[in-house]
């Protein structure tokens, strides 16, 4: 049988300390992963909400951002201006 070839730039016995810190980042790289289908499901479960509640545009962070769901059921969040008087906000 003949003997698998080495990818270049590999090695058999990698260091502990690389070793380590690779395992490190895969958990990391998993739980944003995991932590990005908890986000999408709760997109879903927001659009939805939204729809059948006829709302379209919301106001989030204490006024700051408007939440908005467009006709593609695509949700946009959009930083509001400042007025240029300063007595509030502008949209």
């Amino acid at each position: 049988m003949a003997k698998q070839k080495t990818i270049p730039g590999t090695c058999d016995e990698v260091p502990p300390e690389v070793e380590k810190a690779a395992e490190k980042y895969l958990r990391q790289k998993r739980l944003v992963a995991k932590g990005r289908e908890q986000m999408n499901a709760a997109l879903e479960e927001l659009i939805a909400a939204m729809r059948a509640a006829d709302v379209h545009e919301m106001l989030i962070d204490d006024g700051e951002k408007r939440l908005i769901l467009d006709e593609k059921d695509v949700v946009k969040i959009v930083a509001r201006k400042k007025s240029s008087n300063g007595n509030g906000d502008e949209d």
